[in-house]
């Protein structure tokens, strides 16, 4: 009975390889800010002529949660994604000391799902924007998002759990800027 691997390895410690090895690969990383920006559209982006064309700074972002055993979304993370989304749709303001208004980001919870074959996760954010000037709050609305990541999508369970919470943020962040298209 041969029981030596090539390059000297046992096979009694194959068992025990395997499993570190889907233990190391099933560990939870932090939410992506990359796949939490949407793609940038024309028909979400503000227009010239609109008074909220790089007119936004973001000032308060936060909520978001240190990844433990369970991917979570950081408020570093999640604040350099709406960023990027802002800027990428002419919505950020080149000079955000002069900003006409304040954008607040809070994210109020996320849903981590159960076990499952195909993983959804849901988003709450608060979102107010505010008028510099004056402090009037033009909207102070929380924003549901939702995505759900397929088994044949991700093998690793925790991958799926991350998607799904990138997805719910980028979702989120498109619904933002569809109200601020409409401002």
């Amino acid at each position: 009975m041969v029981t030596r691997m090539v390059g000297g390895g046992d096979l009694k410690s194959l068992p025990c390889s395997i499993a570190l090895l889907a233990v190391v690969a099933a560990c939870a990383g932090p939410a992506r800010t990359d796949l939490m920006v949407p793609e940038t559209q024309r028909a979400m982006a503000a227009s010239e002529d609109s008074r909220m064309h790089r007119a936004i700074a973001l000032t308060d972002v936060g909520g978001g949660e240190e990844t433990t055993y369970m991917p979570e979304v950081g408020s570093e993370e999640f604040r350099e994604a709406l960023r990027r989304a802002l800027e990428a749709h002419e919505y950020l303001s080149l000079e955000p000391a002069n900003a006409p208004y304040q954008l607040k980001a809070f994210i109020i919870e996320v849903r981590h799902p159960r076990p499952s074959i195909s993983t959804r996760v849901d988003s709450f954010v608060r979102y107010t924007l505010l008028r510099t000037a004056d402090g009037h709050i033009l909207f102070d609305d929380v924003v549901h998002g939702t995505h759900t990541v397929a088994f044949d999508e991700s093998f690793a369970g925790m991958e799926r759990v991350r998607l799904a919470e990138e997805g719910a943020m980028r979702d989120s962040i498109s619904a933002l800027l569809e109200r601020l298209r409409s401002l």
